[in-house]
């Protein structure tokens, strides 16, 4: 993986070019969704139905009627990636972080992320809905919510989480190791079943798991 970071070397005027460039040829939104994670308000806005369909199916049980103030907004949308000033690397990936603008090029997934931490906005682009990995429908705008959960004291964990109202129990190891096995076993035994495969940490005290 190409990483560029911080100073000079991050190219910030690049970057802010290449930001301003995005956020330009974001299309409207065709439909959009309202979520709750972590007790934040979320707004994800798709520039067409097949993209909805595609990445909305994993988060349905996280969707709420009205949304008030989003704590982040991502616009997602299938266009051919752009032209930059600085040409994307042909292969791997490419990181770039100013502190401000975060940017990720996936060469082999075709799929261009940015956020921006100024004003809680993210962007995902994909050169086609067939490009879209097979994962990403089971994890959809992943490195997004990672970088928006760490810049409010969140981290991502690869966990389960069973308990009662009174304390919990995150299940964590290898994938393989029987995480999810153990979190529906518990489920039957009479536990509430908080999540699986991927929860977030709140760091409070005592601290809580979404």
């Amino acid at each position: 993986m190409q990483s560029i970071r911080g100073g000079a070397e991050a190219g910030t005027g690049w970057l802010a070019e290449a930001l301003e460039q995005i956020r330009a040829e974001a299309p409207a939104a065709a439909t959009e969704d309202h979520l709750c994670i972590a007790g934040r308000e979320l707004l994800i806005r798709y520039a067409d139905f097949g993209l909805a369909e595609a990445l909305g199916r994993a988060t349905q049980h996280l969707r709420i009627a009205d949304l008030d103030i989003a704590a982040l907004t991502i616009d997602c949308w299938a266009t051919p990636v752009p032209t930059f000033s600085r040409p994307l690397a042909p292969i791997g990936t490419t990181f770039a972080d100013d502190g401000n603008v975060v940017l990720m090029w996936d060469a082999g997934g075709r799929q261009l992320l940015a956020y921006d931490r100024r004003d809680q906005r993210a962007w995902a682009r994909f050169d086609s809905l067939a490009s879209i990995s097979t994962w990403e429908p089971a994890a959809p705008f992943r490195r997004i919510l990672n970088w928006w959960a760490a810049d409010h004291g969140l981290q991502w964990l690869h966990a389960a989480a069973v308990g009662r109202p009174d304390g919990g129990v995150l299940l964590v190891g290898r994938s393989g190791s029987g995480k999810s096995t153990t979190a529906l076993a518990c489920l039957e035994a009479g536990l509430a079943f908080v999540g699986e495969d991927a929860c977030l940490l709140e760091s409070n005290n005592p601290p809580w798991v979404h």
